[in-house]
């Protein structure tokens, strides 16, 4: 099993860093709900708010699940140990930088999830 290092000492098994795609499909409507949630997730960030953007991003990042990748295509993921360094830094109080380590993946997923499906 290969490990892969995301923190100083800290590793984690690259299969729970490493995505695989879903058979199921998300909604266009889901997909719409989970644009309104990034948005206002980012006009947390922009006050201050950042636990509560932190719920959003969570919340959404878990709707998304692996629906963003497409089962015909062979993507290799790594968003996956991003979300485990925003784990980290939020259990160590650091909310701002686990809140945009957490943008950061759910955008990402965003991104291509649009590139392999019509919703827009």
């Amino acid at each position: 099993m290969d490990y892969i290092a995301i923190y100083h000492n800290a590793s984690f098994p690259q299969s729970s860093v490493i995505s695989k795609a879903s058979q199921k499909q998300l909604s266009c409507q889901q997909f719409l709900g989970i644009l309104a949630d990034l948005k206002a997730a980012n006009d947390l960030l922009a006050t201050g708010h950042y636990q509560k953007a932190i719920h959003l991003f969570d919340k959404n990042i878990t709707i998304v699940g692996q629906h963003y990748l497409s089962p015909t295509t062979n993507i290799s993921d790594d968003t996956g140990t991003k979300l485990i360094l925003g784990q980290i830094e939020q259990k160590k109080g650091r909310l701002k930088r686990a809140a945009y380590l957490k943008r950061n993946v759910l955008e990402s997923r965003i991104s291509v999830f649009q590139e392999n499906n019509q919703c827009q």
